[in-house]
């Protein structure tokens, strides 16, 4: 039994959903101010309520929703609004009327009984787990707003007009700049901005709705024409990606029905896969529809020196798996990841066997189990 308590008190005045929550409680400010004419009782009532709210939500799970400091706030923001304007009212017509009139004796005795009984259920019962900001989407910034502006222009110049721009935040402070029009969405990772995203098949027109290349008048018929079709556009918008990588195509569908998808990736001279990664999807008009673009520059990372066995086996150590010949089984593919921050080289291991899928993460250098995952009979077990 937790509650999320979100250290930045103006994150929620910029999120849709925490308007609403101001709004949906800024009747009961009103309605209480104009019933009783008097403004502190319900102020006290208002916050009253929305803590019992999400302090229940917080007790039983059962219910759904979860705890948040974010909405007891903007309810009790939305509180406080509706009692504002009610007592304006009052006030207008009656001049006399003092705004702090004191509870009465009752209600005083009631509202101290009620802080006692939700005090003694935060101490017991929940466990703060404090945030610098709650998972939400809210409006972008003005910064957010160049970025993905020239993010969208950059890749489709001015084919595209934005509609909205919003950001969805993570814990950290890190999150998703996120553009959307007519015909699509894009999306641009904050604040590194190495990673853009788009999808422009939405439209509900029955016309084209996807990117047209410049240069191209090919309808494609194959997996080449594709090809051809997104080195074009990756010659003009994302060099960095095509340059010394290997390219591979694949249908999208089972007859490609939605196009192909061309993709190149990029190795050291060990063979270590790199982190970048640029993927287009070529609709059957010749259309760019998806995009995945992650721009990071190859970092240097030491030769391996854990052979895919050995790799192999510890991840299956570690997943207590240890059936005859299993390791020859098993996939493994060399990457390039961070580790503490620095680039490794790293054996990425998968497999099944029986109704059991594993995976794992091995550094190459040290040999190292980074991260290890047991998958059985559709339950689960996980090592780190």
């Amino acid at each position: 039994m937790s509650c999320l308590v979100n250290r930045d008190l103006l994150e929620p005045l910029t999120t849709e959903q925490g308007i609403l929550n101001a709004g949906m409680f800024a009747p009961v400010g009103l309605l209480a101010t104009l019933a009783t004419r008097r403004a502190v009782g319900p102020l006290v009532g208002g916050f009253l309520l929305t803590s019992t709210i999400e302090t229940f939500q917080g007790i039983f799970t059962f219910l759904g929703r979860g705890c948040d400091t974010s909405d007891l706030e903007m309810n009790f923001l939305g509180t406080a609004a509706g009692v504002t304007c009610g007592w304006l009212i009052v006030h207008f017509e009656d001049r006399g009327r003092k705004f702090w009139n004191p509870l009465e004796r009752r209600n005083g005795i009631a509202a101290v009984a009620s802080f006692a009984f939700l005090s003694v259920a935060w101490i017991t019962l929940i466990t703060p787990e404090k945030v610098d900001h709650t998972v939400g989407i809210g409006r972008a910034d003005s910064q957010q707003r160049t970025a993905i502006e020239e993010a969208v222009r950059d890749a489709f110049g001015d084919h595209y007009e934005i509609l909205d721009m919003q950001f969805a935040a993570g814990q950290s402070g890190a999150g998703t700049v996120m553009a959307s029009f007519k015909e699509g969405f894009a999306e641009l990772s904050w604040p590194d901005r190495r990673k853009f995203t788009a999808s422009l098949d939405m439209s509900d027109t029955g016309q084209p709705s996807g990117f047209p290349v410049s240069g191209n008048s090919t309808v494609p018929a194959n997996a080449n024409d594709a090809e051809k079709i997104a080195s074009l556009y990756a010659r003009s918008h994302a060099a960095w990606g095509i340059k010394e990588a290997q390219t591979t195509a694949s249908a999208v569908g089972s007859e490609a029905e939605l196009g192909w998808m061309i993709s190149w990736r990029r190795r050291d001279a060990n063979g270590v896969l790199m982190p970048m990664r640029l993927d287009i999807q070529v609709d059957r008009t010749g259309r760019v529809s998806q995009l995945i673009m992650l721009d990071i520059p190859d970092p240097s990372v030491t030769s391996p020196s854990i052979a895919k066995a050995d790799a192999v086996k510890e991840v299956l150590k570690q997943v207590k798996l240890g059936a005859p010949g299993l390791e020859n089984k098993a996939g493994a593919e060399l990457l390039a990841q961070q580790v503490s921050g620095q680039w490794r080289p790293c054996w990425l291991v998968t497999g099944k066997h029986s109704d059991t899928s594993f995976s794992g993460t091995v550094d190459a250098i040290s040999g190292k189990v980074i991260t290890s995952d047991a998958q059985r009979g559709g339950g689960g077990e996980a090592n780190d």
